[in-house]
């Protein structure tokens, strides 16, 4: 995975409400993506989808776990 390649979020209806009950919002993820973060493949994918896990830092120290296909 080279975060390099990342050029987006795709916020659709399935992820958002999710990603909201935790208490975060689309700005503090994606902000996540422009500090050191650490990305690494899922070791538990779903329907064969090629996935990975992210931990990131927010503003406030605040860490994130995020799992994406990160297409």
């Amino acid at each position: 995975m080279n975060i390099d390649s990342v050029v987006g979020f795709d916020w659709d209806r399935g992820n958002w409400p999710k990603c909201g009950q935790h208490g975060l919002d689309r700005a503090e993820i994606e902000s996540c993506f422009v500090r050191n973060i650490t990305i690494a493949p899922d070791p538990y994918p779903i329907e064969r989808e090629e996935r990975f896990n992210a931990v990131g830092i927010k503003d406030d120290g605040r860490k994130i776990f995020i799992v994406s296909p990160f297409v």
